[in-house]
């Protein structure tokens, strides 16, 4: 790496996915930094995350299009209720360039790690460029990880995999230039993706065959394009899509009791699910197979119309028996052999390890990926210790499957904004030291206490019941416990009483303050 390759910024963002959008945007927004001052850097080519990245056939969102929208840019324009990939994907590259983000935008820019400096309380980020592999570094006050937890695909470890001579590939990397017309294809993994390939892959090839761990809860979608007089009614009347926006969330955080175990409302979401299953399946066999034996709310359900009548095409079959080897153009499963021409991982992302795709090294070196390991915890799932001035969106146990995604995504650029104008003021306003803040360790220790203490009457804690929510250790990293209201209630303002200070003299490495005499006069940057 040539160590001369060095940008100061005040802030890094890494990712331009709908985390990194939303806080890059809360920037602009609250006028706390200029787009000179910090950058984003996304290994993509466009915005969107994984958006972006996942171009699989059938590929759309299962939230209804009007709540899977920032609430600062909602849009009027949506053509269904529930938005295809490539809608969505432009929305966020719409609602990106609407904010000027393409000015601090860094495409195709893979970041290898981020390591905390402590002598000049910097993050030093290095990254690749993505053709040329030419290395540069980014020395920043501020680290915002906005990288998501759908970024990282997971595999099966199924004996023989390397003697298969077919095609293979994950439906998150989808090969565009493999026409499967005709084909003998077999899909691993009957989660949200699959369900949603199927339908669209199922007329043109050969024979599908598809192989289930265990089935999920179906409910029925309702998908339909919008009428031009919806759009026209949202379009001249923004207050009605407001409200429109807000009604679906609430209507959302209603369905909080579904997910409790023993509720009479997880019983109705249940006898909804199997009525939807009875009616789209006759054969009983096959309704067998699809009939989860664990309690509705062990895992996300899934809103599809389609993939039901998909699995009773005479060219569909669905197999329940783990495959447990591969040859060179079939995959055994006991007792059944079945010859493909292509393998497709619909195995869904590693989603318990949430280091991120690069290595963070924070106070005395601590790698992230080795601190969280097996029980990654957050404060809040903004921050962590031992990792000073160092934000995360989407972080350990922030998310619920009953509060609105985008919106928490929202209170989370929220919060770590007001976090990066505190850091930002602190430094204006100190002429020989630098200033820095992390969580209290006990501060941490006592909330993921609290929140583990609360995860008990959730169903995705229930017998039988296997999902990405829970580690292998039976830790809980992914959800929070209470209602979405409650979440922002927490972040609306910063308790500064909950960090820990870090402050280093200038003098004592040869640094320059953070801010000039000048710089330090004037009260903010404006974009």
């Amino acid at each position: 790496m040539d160590s001369s390759k060095h940008e100061k910024k005040f802030c890094v963002v890494i990712g331009a996915g709908m985390c990194g959008i939303a806080v890059a945007a809360e920037i602009v927004n609250k006028n706390v930094l200029s787009l000179d001052e910090f950058a984003i850097l996304e290994r993509q080519s466009d915005y969107g995350g994984v958006w972006s990245a996942n171009t699989y056939p059938g590929a759309a969102c299962d939230v209804p299009s009007h709540i899977y929208s920032m609430s600062f840019h909602l849009n009027p324009k949506w053509s269904r209720w529930y938005a295809t990939r490539d809608e969505i994907q432009q929305y966020y590259s719409r609602m990106a360039r609407h904010h000027k983000l393409d000015r601090s935008t860094k495409f195709n820019t893979t970041v290898i790690s981020a390591t905390w400096n402590e002598t000049t309380l910097l993050w030093e980020v290095v990254t690749e460029n993505t053709a040329s592999k030419i290395r540069k570094t980014y020395l920043a006050n501020v680290l915002v990880s906005a990288v998501g937890q759908f970024t990282r695909p997971k595999y099966a470890n199924i004996p023989g995999f390397e003697n298969f001579k077919g095609t293979v590939w994950h439906t998150a990397e989808w090969n565009h230039d493999y026409d499967l017309t005709g084909k003998r294809v077999a899909i691993i993994g009957t989660g949200p993706s699959t369900a949603q390939v199927a339908p669209a892959i199922q007329p043109i090839v050969k024979k599908l065959t598809l192989y289930q761990r265990s089935p999920t809860y179906v409910l029925p979608r309702g998908d339909a394009p919008i009428s031009k007089k919806w759009i026209a009614l949202f379009t001249w009347f923004p207050g009605i899509l407001w409200l429109y926006h807000w009604w679906l969330c609430f209507k959302k955080e209603r369905t909080r009791q579904t997910w409790y175990s023993g509720t009479e409302s997880q019983a109705r979401a249940r006898d909804r699910a199997l009525s939807h299953l009875h009616a789209q399946v006759s054969d009983p066999a096959l309704r067998e197979k699809l009939t989860p034996n664990h309690e509705y709310g062990c895992k996300r359900p899934l809103l599809l119309d389609d993939y039901y009548p998909t699995l009773g095409k005479p060219n569909v079959e669905l197999i329940t028996d783990k495959p447990v080897r591969f040859t060179e153009n079939s995959i055994i499963s006991q007792p059944v052999e079945t010859e493909i021409d292509v393998l497709i991982w619909g195995t869904g992302f590693e989603m318990r390890d949430m280091g991120g795709n690069f290595a963070a090294y924070g106070v005395n070196g601590i790698k992230l990926q080795d601190m969280w390991g097996e029980k990654p915890e957050a404060y809040y799932g903004v921050c962590t210790t031992n990792f000073p001035n160092f934000f995360v969106m989407f972080g350990p146990n922030s998310a619920a499957p009953w509060a609105n995604l985008c919106t928490v995504f929202g209170v989370q650029a929220q919060y770590n904004v007001k976090m990066i104008k505190h850091l930002k003021q602190q430094n204006r306003k100190r002429a020989n030291e630098r200033y820095a803040i992390m969580v209290d360790a006990g501060v941490q220790r006592r909330f993921n206490d609290w929140i583990q203490a609360n995860m008990g009457p959730l169903s995705i804690v229930s017998p039988n019941c296997s999902n990405y929510y829970i580690n292998s250790k039976g830790h809980i990293t992914f959800n929070w416990p209470f209602y979405g209201w409650y979440y922002r209630w927490c972040l609306w303002s910063p308790n500064f009483k909950d960090y820990v200070t870090i402050r280093q003299p200038a003098k004592l490495s040869g640094l320059e303050p953070v801010y000039s005499d000048a710089e330090r006069s004037q009260s903010y940057v404006t974009v």
